[in-house]
């Protein structure tokens, strides 16, 4: 894991090795507490999610592709 550390406004750009194109922008948005605001500017074709919202879709994912594939 890199870690990274920024200040408010402060960038940290995701590229592509292979073509050095521009995958997402992350910004240090501010710091409230123990909470760090950031914003993402990506193309709307990534998503983007929250851990816990992308492992619930993970699991409603699964229990939707076992739910056809029992259906006759």
């Amino acid at each position: 894991m890199l870690v990274l550390t920024r200040r408010p406004g402060e960038v940290i750009v995701l590229s592509d090795k292979k073509t050095g194109d521009v995958i997402a922008e992350i910004r240090n948005c501010g710091v409230n507490g123990n909470q760090v605001k950031i914003g993402v500017n990506s193309d709307p074709a990534i998503i983007i999610d929250r851990y816990e919202i992308h492992q619930r879709k993970l699991i409603e994912g699964n229990t939707r592709e076992c739910l056809l594939s029992a259906q006759p």
